[in-house]
């Protein structure tokens, strides 16, 4: 099982989670309604990033224009 969970800049406890199956090949994160992951603000795109399962884990790829970051890094 993985669980995604947003966290407020200025808040303590998280405002969203999502949580899904072991067997989940991807998850779509994005501002667009078909997504796993709807995230609405204007930062982030349409198909903004996905999540793919690799052998130990889990592959972030960037979909938008805005760029991602994991723990700082693009």
């Amino acid at each position: 099982m993985i669980t995604l969970i947003l966290l407020h800049p200025l808040q303590p406890i998280p405002a969203q989670s999502w949580t899904f199956a072991d067997d989940e090949p991807a998850i779509l994160i994005g501002r667009a309604a078909d997504n796993h992951v709807v995230l609405y603000s204007a930062v982030v795109s349409r198909r903004h990033l996905e999540l793919r399962r690799v052998d130990n884990g889990w592959e972030v790829v960037n979909l938008g224009a805005n760029g991602t970051y994991v723990d700082g890094e693009a």
